[in-house]
C-alpha cells in the first residue's frame, strides 16, 4: 500500500518539474529572442543613420562643386531662377552622387534602399539697399530629403525619413551700383573759378609737366582714366563711368598739346581723324553789323584803296603754365579778364584726365555737375578782294575791367583799340586803316548804344569757355558733315539724355533684359549699402583670415566669398596673388605693399569700412575694385600707379597722388552688361539649420 502510494505522488512532482523547466525555457528563449531583435534593430538603424550622414555630406559636396562652375546646368538652372519661384527641383543629377557613396558594395548595407530628393526653395531677392535689384542675386535654401530603409523581410524593415537644411546665397562678386565706374567720388575738391582744386598740374603748352615730379609742391601728376579695355570704344554704356558728386560745379581745365600720355587735344577732334595740337575754326555767325557785310568793305586807302571781307578767326587750346618761349597762356593779354591778378585763375591743367590719353582716348559718361573749361583765343582776320588767303587784323582781347577814379570796375573801348594799320604779309605792303570809317565799336554795335555792343564783343572775343564735359563725346565722335565749332548736332542727348547728368536720379538697366537694376540717389550711396546681405563669412582679424585663406606659398584662394575682417589693419604683401575671386571687407585700414595680381577670370574686390586703402609699391599693378566710400584711396607710391579695376571714395585728393596714376576699368565688374554668369558665385553653408528624422512605423 505504501508503495503504491508512493508511486502516486512521485508522478505529479516529476510532471511539475518537467512544466516549470519549459516554462523557464520558454521565457529564456522569448528573451533572448527579443534581445536579439532589440540588437538587430539598433544596429539597423545605427546603420541609416551612417548612411543619411554620408549621402548628405556627399550630396552637398557634389552640389559645391557643380555651382563653383558657371557653366555646370545646376548653376545655370539656378541662375536663371526668379527669386518669387516656389522651388528648383535638381534631383534629377542624382547620377552626380549617387554612385559615390562609399558603403556602396559593403555587406552590411546589402539590404539598404533609398531614395532622394534634392530641392532649392524659400527663394527671395538680396535685401540690400531696397535700391538694388538683380534679378539674377537671390537667397534660398537647399534641402535634402532622404528616404532609408534597411531589412530583408518587408515587414520587418526599418525605415527613416531624414531631412537636412542650409541656407544658400547666390550673388555678383562686383558690388552694386560703384562696381559700374572707373571712378566715384561722393564729395569731390572744390574745383572752380579761382579755387585749383583738381587743377593742380602744371605743364607745358605741349601737354609735358613743368618738372620731372611734384613730390614737394602742391601739384601733382595726372591720373588717367581708360574707362576700357577696347580700343576704339564706340558704345559708352560698355564703358566704366565716371561721377564727381556734390552740389556744386567741377570745372576741369583741359590740358593742352599732344603729348601722348598727358596732352588733351584730341578731346577736340574726332577720334577718326588725324590729330592736330592746334585746333582752328572760322565763326560761322558773326555780328550783324554792316562791316562783316558778305559783300565786303574798305580796309584801307593808303598806299592804295584795300577792300576785304571781315571775319573772325578763333583757336582752341587747353591750359599751359609756360611754352617755349616762356610764355604763359595769357598770350598778349588776351585773356586778362581770368589771369589778371585781381582774379587769378590758376593756368594749371586738371590732373583728372577722364577720356584717357591721345595714344588711347575711351570716352565715357560724366555724372555730376562736371563741366571742361578750355581756351579759345579770337582774332579778327580779313580775306583781302581777289585773294583766297586770310590776313590777320589783331586779337580780340578780352581785358581786365578797368577801375575808375571812384574804384568802380568798368569795361572801356580804349583798352580794345582798332589798329592803325594791316599789314598785307603776302606783299609786304603796310596799308594805313581806314579808322575814319572803322573802329572796334562800329564792328559789334552801335557808337550810341556802347554797352550793348561792348556785350556782343565779349561774345566773340577771346575767352575761357564753360560747357558740360558729356559734350565732348559730339566731338570725339562728330561725323565729316558736322564742320561746327562747337558741333551743332546733340548725338549723345539723343541716346543717352542731357548733357548734365547729376547723379540725384541716376539709373542702371541690364542690357539684354531691360531690369532697372538701380535708380536712385548716387549721393547717397553708403559702404553699408555695398555690403548689406553680402557677407558670406566673418573672421576676426588678419591673423584667422590667413589660416583660412592664404596658402602655404603665399597666396591667396577666396573660394568666392565675401569675407568681413571684423577688426584691426589688414595688409596684402607686396606681389600677392589671387587664384579664386572674392570680396574682403575691413572694418579698418587697408594697406597693399606692392602689386596684386588676379589668376584669368578672378575678380578681386576690397571695402574700408571707415578708413582708407594705401597703396605702396613702385611701377606695380593693383588688380582689384579699391572701395573707401568713408575715406580715400592714397597713393603713397615715389611712381605712377596702375589699377585694374575701378575707385570708389569719399573724397579723392591731388595731394595722396603726387606722381599720378592710371586706372583701367575691368569689364568683368560692369553689372549692366548680359554675358557675365562667370561674375556670379553660390555660398553655401557648412552647417545645418534646420535637419529632422523620423522614424516611419506601419
Amino acid at each position: 500500500m505504501l508503495h503504491n502510494k508512493s508511486g502516486s505522488v512521485i508522478f505529479p512532482i516529476v510532471m511539475a518539474v518537467l512544466l516549470i523547466l519549459g516554462a523557464l525555457g520558454f521565457s529564456l528563449y522569448r528573451s533572448m529572442t527579443e534581445k536579439a531583435n532589440f540588437v538587430n534593430a539598433h544596429a539597423n538603424a545605427a546603420l541609416l543613420d551612417f548612411a543619411a550622414m554620408e549621402m548628405e555630406a556627399v550630396i552637398f559636396d557634389e552640389l559645391g562643386k557643380q555651382l563653383k562652375k558657371s557653366d555646370s546646368s545646376i548653376f545655370k538652372d539656378l541662375l536663371k531662377t526668379a527669386t518669387d519661384a516656389t522651388e528648383l527641383d535638381v534631383s534629377g543629377y542624382n547620377g552626380l552622387w549617387d554612385k559615390k557613396f562609399s558603403f556602396l558594395g559593403k555587406k552590411e548595407f546589402a539590404r539598404l534602399s533609398w531614395s532622394s530628393t534634392v530641392k532649392f526653395v524659400n527663394f527671395s531677392g538680396l535685401a540690400g539697399t531696397g535700391k538694388w535689384n538683380d534679378p539674377f542675386e537671390k537667397l534660398c535654401r537647399i534641402n535634402v530629403d532622404l528616404d532609408l530603409s534597411i531589412g530583408h523581410i518587408a515587414s520587418k524593415k526599418l525605415r527613416k525619413l531624414y531631412q537636412f537644411s542650409r541656407p544658400c546665397k547666390l550673388q555678383r562678386l562686383g558690388l552694386p551700383v560703384v562696381s559700374k565706374f572707373s571712378l566715384f567720388v561722393k564729395n569731390p575738391e572744390k574745383t572752380n573759378g579761382n579755387t585749383e582744386g583738381y587743377n593742380c598740374f602744371e605743364n607745358m603748352h605741349d601737354g609735358n609737366p613743368t618738372q620731372a615730379n611734384y613730390s614737394g609742391t602742391q601739384k601733382s601728376m595726372p591720373l588717367i582714366l581708360f574707362n576700357s579695355t577696347k580700343v576704339g570704344l564706340t558704345d559708352i554704356t560698355d564703358a566704366g563711368y565716371v561721377f564727381l558728386g556734390g552740389q556744386e560745379d567741377i570745372e576741369l581745365h583741359t590740358t593742352a598739346g599732344n603729348h601722348p600720355d598727358y596732352g588733351e587735344s584730341f578731346l577736340f577732334c574726332s577720334m577718326s581723324k588725324p590729330l592736330s595740337s592746334v585746333i582752328v575754326f572760322d565763326m560761322n555767325v558773326l555780328p550783324s553789323t554792316a562791316a562783316f557785310a558778305p559783300a565786303g568793305i574798305q580796309l584801307a586807302t593808303s598806299p592804295s584803296t584795300l577792300q576785304g571781307v571781315l571775319g573772325i578767326r578763333s583757336v582752341v587750346f587747353g591750359f599751359y603754365s609756360v611754352n617755349n618761349l616762356g610764355e604763359s597762356m595769357n598770350y598778349l593779354d588776351t585773356l586778362s579778364r581770368w589771369f589778371d591778378p585781381s582774379n587769378m585763375v590758376t593756368m594749371n591743367s586738371s590732373f583728372l584726365h577722364i577720356y584717357g590719353s591721345m595714344s588711347n582716348p575711351t570716352p565715357t559718361m560724366v555724372l555730376g555737375r562736371v563741366k571742361r573749361t578750355y581756351a579759345r583765343y579770337a582774332k579778327l582776320v580779313a580775306r583781302l578782294a581777289g585773294r583766297q588767303d586770310v590776313q590777320g587784323v589783331c586779337w580780340l582781347k578780352n581785358p581786365a575791367p578797368m577801375n575808375n577814379t571812384a574804384g568802380q570796375s568798368l569795361d572801356s573801348w580804349s583798352q580794345v583799340p582798332f589798329p592803325g594799320s594791316l599789314d598785307d604779309k603776302k606783299t609786304g605792303i603796310s596799308y594805313s586803316v581806314a579808322t575814319a570809317a572803322l573802329s572796334m565799336i562800329s564792328l559789334f554795335g552801335s557808337p550810341s548804344a556802347p554797352a550793348t555792343a561792348w556785350s556782343s564783343y565779349l561774345d566773340y572775343a577771346s575767352g575761357l569757355c564753360n560747357e558740360e564735359y558729356n559734350r565732348v563725346y559730339e566731338y570725339v565722335f562728330r561725323k565729316d558733315d558736322d564742320k561746327d565749332f562747337p558741333p551743332s548736332k546733340k548725338t549723345f542727348e539723343a541716346k543717352f539724355g542731357t548733357y548734365q547728368q547729376t547723379g540725384e536720379t541716376f539709373a542702371l538697366t541690364r542690357k539684354n533684359t531691360g531690369n532697372t537694376l538701380f535708380q536712385s540717389d548716387l549721393n547717397k550711396i553708403s559702404t553699408l549699402d555695398l555690403l548689406k546681405d553680402r557677407i558670406s563669412i566673418q573672421v576676426r582679424d588678419q591673423a584667422e583670415f590667413d589660416q583660412l585663406f592664404k596658402n602655404d606659398d603665399g597666396s591667396y584662394d577666396l573660394r568666392g566669398q565675401v569675407i568681413k575682417i571684423q577688426g584691426g589693419a589688414f595688409e596684402f604683401p607686396a606681389g600677392a596673388k589671387i587664384h579664386t575671386s572674392g570680396i574682403i571687407a575691413v572694418a579698418g585700414k587697408i594697406s597693399l605693399k606692392g602689386g596684386v595680381t588676379c589668376d584669368s577670370k578672378v575678380l578681386l574686390s576690397l571695402v574700408s569700412i571707415g578708413d582708407n586703402i594705401t597703396l605702396e609699391g613702385s611701377n606695380e599693378e593693383v588688380q582689384a575694385n579699391l572701395v573707401a566710400l568713408d575715406g580715400t584711396v592714397v597713393s603713397a607710391s615715389k611712381s605712377s600707379i596702375k589699377i585694374k579695376g575701378g575707385v570708389a571714395v569719399n573724397k579723392l585728393s591731388p595731394k595722396d597722388w603726387k606722381y599720378g596714376g592710371q586706372v583701367t576699368y575691368d569689364e568683368r565688374f560692369d553689372p549692366i552688361q548680359s554675358s557675365r554668369e562667370d561674375t556670379y558665385v553660390v555660398a553655401i553653408a557648412d552647417y545645418h539649420d534646420r535637419w529632422k528624422v523620423d522614424q516611419v512605423t506601419k
